[in-house]
């Protein structure tokens, strides 16, 4: 669900995010941007556009948070994680430009739960430009398969800076 604002997109595909600090670096920060809520990610990429982004302050780096991410996989699936590509597919590779990392998932007893993960976007955005930003989030099972009976949501996702 996004609430009503238009930031999600099905259907499109994406390749990379790199696996989180935990939940203690999320905890109590302040999203940059506006936030997905509830996002559900089954077998197909999900994009989600985040808009309103503030400036930068020295010494800080983007980051994509994504808190609460639980359902059900009944196998091992990686998330990979493209930047401003709603194309991205399971078949695009880590070698894109607009690849921003890969979360990696391992359900125990067929369950899936993380409390938080950060994804760098450092290299990807102009903070305070005013543009919005499209997050493509691409499940992926081996080389380039959709998983299969993938349930998962994603409690909230936002960008925000983090201290380098």
């Amino acid at each position: 669900m996004d609430g009503g604002h238009g930031w999600l997109r099905r259907g499109a595909v994406s390749v990379a995010v790199l696996l989180g600090l935990g939940a203690l670096a999320i905890a109590g920060q302040t999203p940059v941007s506006s936030v997905a809520v509830d996002t559900p990610l089954g077998d197909r990429p999900v994009t989600a556009r985040f808009a309103n982004i503030a400036a930068a302050s020295a010494g800080t780096a983007a980051v994509l948070s994504i808190e609460n991410l639980k359902g059900r996989s009944t196998q091992p699936v990686r998330i990979n994680v493209f930047v401003d590509k709603p194309e991205a597919d399971r078949r695009t590779p880590a070698t894109d430009p607009h690849w921003a990392g890969v979360i990696q998932l391992m359900p125990r007893q067929g369950e899936v739960h993380s409390l938080g993960t950060l994804v760098d976007l450092a290299g990807f955005m102009n903070p305070g430009s005013g543009r919005p930003i499209a997050i493509t989030l691409v499940p992926v099972v081996g080389t380039d398969s959709s998983p299969q009976g993938l349930e998962l949501t994603l409690g909230r996702m936002s960008i925000r800076y983090e201290p380098q």
